[in-house]
């Protein structure tokens, strides 16, 4: 949904496009590309890694943590975990129509603020995350997105939406924990919330697999100037 006049209007002048959207690769061969590949989004090695805070004097220290623009949707799971006696953590912008509403969707244990967080206050943040949730945008036909790999490549534990993308990238109950409806998340947040070895296990495990199948920048880099000079795309 963000996307200018201009953007589109460009397309055609592109030999090569990459998209880290999959439904993307028909949709932009429509506008005059000639050659479009999907490649699966990536971490900053020197950013999204694992570090040691101080606990007593960590202001993102949460439970249940997540880090994303507000929208209406994300609220309404918010509140049906909040309401169940879950502390929630949500550092996101809010824009100026969705101010009033937020306040109808805002229950008193989700403490939320209204900016957005970046460089090493996000990965402070997200490695203050006992649970960080990955909400995916259906405006944008999302299947994954930047905090699908940034939150593992933190090593902190990931509860994400349930789609092929993810189960692709991470290996369920194994590497992150996803979630197709509310009542699962909670079940789930729940659990792991008391079993924080296993919790820390699965955390551990998406580290090495953000490592191991190369989700950094410089790698996936790699693989498209490879497929530029005519290389397969793997």
């Amino acid at each position: 949904i963000n996307r200018s006049f201009y953007f589109t209007r460009s397309l055609k002048f592109y030999d090569h496009f990459y998209t880290t959207k999959s439904h993307g690769v028909k949709e932009f061969k429509k506008y005059g590309v000639k050659k479009v590949f999907f490649v699966n989004n990536s971490f900053d090695p020197h950013t999204h890694k694992k570090i040691f805070l101080n606990k007593k004097k960590n202001r993102f220290k949460a439970s249940v943590g997540f880090i994303g623009t507000w929208e209406k949707n994300r609220a309404k799971i918010m509140n049906f975990i909040a309401r169940s006696g879950i502390n929630i953590k949500w550092w996101g912008s809010v824009s100026n129509r969705h101010y009033l509403l937020q306040k109808l969707y805002h229950d008193h244990n989700i403490t939320k603020f209204n900016s957005t967080l970046l460089g090493k206050n996000y990965t402070k943040a997200i490695n203050s995350f006992d649970i960080a949730i990955c909400f995916l945008r259906n405006d944008n036909k999302d299947f994954q997105t930047t905090r699908s790999v940034e939150i593992p490549a933190c090593g902190t534990f990931m509860m994400a939406e349930r789609t092929k993308e993810h189960q692709s990238l991470f290996k369920e109950g194994v590497e992150a924990e996803f979630f197709s409806s509310k009542e699962e998340l909670l079940e789930k947040i729940r659990y792991y919330l008391k079993n924080k070895d296993k919790r820390n296990q699965i955390a551990r495990a998406g580290r090495k697999r953000c490592e191991k199948s190369g989700y950094s920048n410089d790698k996936v880099i790699k693989k498209i100037l490879l497929s530029i000079k005519g290389k397969k795309l793997k």
